[in-house]
């Protein structure tokens, strides 16, 4: 702490100067170390006369009214401020991911906490495990069964949803009984994954943007018991058809909204999902809608043929297929091979020569869309060459499970990741063979689900009928696990009905010879389960370690020169033995660097800078910023400055920020942190370290 005194005459002076501590919630004086009285001379005519004091024993107190009084015979002044005591601990979270994909047990060691458990204050190790994740997409459901706004789209998902609900319920009898069961017993459990667990998160939901998307979310899982109710179901079902009925048009093809003109692509989503609707509902009801909506489908291809054929020299000779084309194409194929009565015309047999000649040159999905034109025309040759060509371009990890790395967003109705995955889902479940294929593809969706909400309602109501309608039907699978921690055991049995969900609190004993996860009664057609570990610890700011796998954050200050008239940033305690450490004086402008590195797609990201006592934010305001191709909200608080990404794509990003230095001392540099709030195993943490300035 320091003072400064001013001469109060032209003449030296001899002055006493008194600080004091005073605690606010008491107006009690509170006795510190070194507080003492200060006997000092003041000269003449000399610049002001700085004093310091060495205090210590803050520990016990959030806030403090400093006081300073120097007095000098006839004359006295003070000054007296408020004083936040923030701690020089920072209670940190390391979390340790734990995915089983179909091993029957999973052996898990965990020698990073065991070289620092015991000489830091734990506060808590905390495990969860949720053995059937697939129920999480179950409870996705509700948010689709009434439409958002009143046009075809949302009224075919609508209708959809009530109807595929039924087939769910047929197939698997004990959900319903399931739902009751959370309903009865674990009424809080069925809650958006950003109200879970904010024991385990960097920062409150009520400190976020996203408070209102967790009440939503909330409120749409919690309607799971309605969406299984049979008499519901069959009132929604014919309430959103009869809707949907009224916006198609006298020549087959359906308005978006009441009032507008007729849509190829509405027409080509809605018939699309009448066409697999048809496995589990009522066909001559669903017949009265798709026949004719694919009549027009079919003359507005033939539209295609013959202006083609007139304005095109050589038509037949180069690529004239588009991916709207290949898309009523494919759904024309599958009816015309159910329907032998009838024939397949000149522009269809012209669009299928097209697509046999030229499927290497299409895009993911355009290419599993070829593989079911050319299944149902029986092509099998070009088909397992398309299946062949997809395979051999794929990624497979145990963990993410089966993917594209060119499968990323696009602008485009045929460029959505889910809508994708679930399209080449389709493909490969035409060749027998590729089960194993379908479950890890079916991996990469769930994992989608884990840190993300799907992208969008259509992308929804693709994703769980790619779970629940192409190959093993995973909401059937009654998988159970067995899990020790020295000599504890828990059964996800006796979890959340479903999900499998337990939450369990260890000591520093239990894990020291690792956990053990297994399953009981193994089946081959496994799907995966998942949780994570959680250790929170109390550590000296400038003692924290680096941790994070998955989602990684490092954070470097750096000190502002002007050199040969351009702005030059040196590195301030840098790691780079070789490199030139700068000293910082009160008035330097500091840049604080985070580079966050990510291996997935994350949603609800927070991002946490603790900074320096000494440093003050250049920019105040908070606001929506746009770098490095993101969009983020920055806000800035006493002590941090946070940052929240609503999407952070998987990637490598930089972030700086201003600061400027306006005290001098040995500080705590502070640590960043980042977390997915909607799967907060997915976390990070930079390393602590020193700011001095002189």
């Amino acid at each position: 702490l320091q003072a400064s005194l001013v001469k109060l005459s032209d003449k030296a002076l001899k002055a006493n100067v008194k600080l004091t501590f005073i605690d606010p919630t008491t107006d009690q004086p509170v006795l510190l170390n070194d507080t003492n009285m200060v006997a000092v001379d003041v000269p003449a005519d000399e610049k002001p006369l700085t004093l310091s004091w060495d205090v210590s024993g803050f520990d016990p107190y959030e806030w403090l009214i400093c006081k300073v009084v120097a007095d000098a015979g006839n004359f006295s002044d003070g000054e007296q401020r408020y004083l936040a005591i923030l701690p020089d601990k920072e209670l940190v979270t390391e979390s340790y991911p734990v995915f089983i994909g179909n091993e029957s047990t999973k052996e898990l060691k965990f020698d990073a906490i065991q070289e620092l458990v015991d000489k830091v204050d734990t506060r808590q190790l905390t495990l969860e495990f949720s053995a059937n994740p697939v129920w999480y997409a179950i409870q996705a459901l509700p948010a689709l069964t009434e439409p958002t706004n009143e046009n075809a789209i949302d009224y075919f998902i609508a209708w959809y949803v009530n109807t595929l609900a039924g087939k769910i319920v047929a197939d698997n009898p004990r959900i319903k009984t399931i739902f009751e069961q959370i309903k009865q017993t674990e009424p809080g459990s069925i809650q958006s994954a950003l109200n879970k667990n904010q024991e385990l998160k960097n920062i409150l939901l009520e400190e976020t943007p996203w408070l209102t998307e967790a009440k939503n979310e909330t409120e749409q899982q919690q309607r799971i018991a309605l969406l299984f109710d049979l008499n519901q179901q069959q009132q929604l079902k014919t309430r959103y058809l009869d809707k949907l009925s009224k916006l198609q048009l006298p020549n087959g093809a359906f308005s978006w909204f009441d009032g507008m003109g007729e849509s190829r692509w509405v027409t080509q989503f809605i018939a699309e999902g009448l066409l697999k609707a048809r496995k589990f509902s009522d066909i001559n009801i669903i017949n009265r809608m798709l026949e004719p909506a694919m009549n027009y489908l079919e003359g507005e291809l033939t539209k295609d043929y013959l202006q083609l054929k007139k304005q095109v020299k050589d038509y037949d000779k180069k690529m004239n297929i588009n991916s709207i084309q290949l898309h009523v194409l494919a759904m024309l194929t599958q009816i015309k091979t159910t329907d032998s009565a009838t024939l397949v015309n000149e522009s269809m047999a012209f669009y299928i020569r097209q697509t046999e000649q030229y499927y290497n040159k299409f895009g993911l999905y355009d290419k599993a869309l070829a593989a079911v034109v050319l299944h149902h025309t029986n092509k099998p040759t070009a088909v397992n060459a398309i299946i062949k060509s997809l395979k051999e371009n794929a990624l497979y990890s145990p963990e993410k499970g089966m993917y594209w790395a060119k499968n990323t967003s696009g602008y485009r109705w045929n460029e959505r990741p889910v809508s994708v995955q679930v399209q080449l889902m389709e493909a490969f479940n035409l060749v027998s063979g590729n089960e194993t294929e379908l479950a890890l593809m079916k991996t990469w969706l769930l994992r989608q689900k884990q840190t993300q909400q799907w992208e969008s309602p259509v992308a929804s109501i693709n994703a769980i009928y790619a779970l629940t309608g192409i190959g093993n039907n995973l909401p059937d699978n009654k998988q159970q696990f067995s899990i020790s921690a020295g000599n504890k055991t828990f059964d996800t049995n006796q979890g959340i009905p479903g999900t499998g969900y337990i939450k369990q609190t260890l000591t520093k004993e239990d894990i020291r010879g690792g956990i053990t996860i297994s399953r009981v009664n193994h089946q081959e057609a496994a799907s995966p389960a998942w949780g994570a570990l959680y250790w929170q610890y109390y550590q000296d700011m400038d003692k924290v370690r680096s941790s994070g796998s998955a989602l990684q954050i490092e954070k470097q200050l750096f000190v502002e020169r002007v050199v040969d008239n351009r702005k030059t940033l040196f590195a301030i305690n840098s790691q780079n033995v070789n490199a030139t450490m700068q000293s910082i004086q009160k008035g330097d402008k500091l840049i604080t660097r985070m580079v966050v590195t990510t291996d997935r797609n994350l949603e609800f990201v927070a991002l946490k800078d603790n900074r320096a006592a000494n440093l003050e934010p250049v920019n105040q305001l908070s606001g929506c910023s746009w770098k490095e191709g993101v969009v983020y909200y920055r806000t800035v608080k006493d002590a941090s400055t946070q940052y929240f990404f609503s999407n952070l794509p998987k990637g490598t990003y930089v972030f700086e920020d201003e600061y400027f230095v306006n005290a001098a001392g040995n500080f705590s540099g502070g640590t960043a942190s980042i977390q997915c709030l909607y799967a907060p195993e997915f976390n990070g943490v930079s390393k602590g370290e020193r700011v001095f300035s002189e």
